[in-house]
């Protein structure tokens, strides 16, 4: 069997009764089963119209499906406790997410694992730290614990891969939204934690930006990064 980790979150609803449901029926199914439970976790939306608070957790899992199967089996969860997609970052009941997959790397049409912005995502790293702190991200050839450990140094470093005057208008958008020196911009591509850029690289630190008001996706990155989610309850 395979050793998976699945991120849980949602902000409609009774959420902690979603979750233990999900998790019950995610343990139902056959040729897996639910292994160790994260602890419950509130935390920032990320998005300007995500909505109220989330809860977030995760799960670790072991299972005889393939990848491709078990996120299957996983949207066939959500859909059944209520999640309809509509636009992205939306409010939403349950969100089921698969970060890893054993220590494989995944690159299929509807399936990229890890999950390719789970390292830089405190609502996924804090919960799935503290059930699994050594899964291995083959990416980036570091394990959540130094993951958790790289995003909590401040500042964040930034690095802009794009048009000048690009750069320019991303830094005056965010500059008064996060104060102190909660983040820097770096010179330097290898010496920043995170790189946003125009162009697809093969950097697994590089993230592309979106032509459609890409520094709004900015904010939206930096406030996952900056969050600080607490514990609220256990599953």
């Amino acid at each position: 069997m395979v050793e998976s980790i699945i991120a849980l979150g949602g902000n409609i609803g009774d959420v902690r009764q979603t979750f233990s449901t999900a998790i019950e029926r995610l343990d139902g199914v056959p040729d897996t089963r639910v292994v160790r439970r994260s602890s419950l976790y509130d935390t920032t939306p990320v998005g300007s119209a995500a909505g109220e608070r989330y809860l977030n957790a995760a799960v670790c899992i072991e299972t005889e499906f393939q990848p491709d199967r078990l996120l299957f089996v996983l949207q066939a969860i959500e859909e059944s406790l209520g999640r309809h997609r509509t636009y992205h970052w939306a409010p939403r009941t349950l969100d089921l997410d698969l970060i890893s997959y054993g220590e494989r790397h995944v690159l299929e049409r509807n399936l990229i694992v890890p999950h390719p912005a789970m390292w830089y995502r405190r609502f996924v790293l804090n919960p799935v730290y503290e059930i699994a702190p050594d899964c291995y991200h083959p990416l980036l050839n570091l394990t959540c614990r130094d993951l958790l450990f790289d995003l909590l140094r401040r500042p964040v470093e930034v690095f802009l891969n794009c048009p000048t005057d690009l750069a320019s208008t991303i830094k005056s958008h965010i500059g008064w939204r996060f104060f102190g020196n909660s983040v820097a911009f770096s010179y330097k591509a290898s010496d920043a934690f995170i790189i946003f850029s125009t162009d697809i690289s093969n950097n697994p630190r590089s993230v592309l930006l979106p032509e459609q008001q890409p520094e709004q996706f900015v904010v939206q990155v930096l406030t996952g990064i900056l969050d600080e989610p607490q514990i609220v309850g256990y599953l």
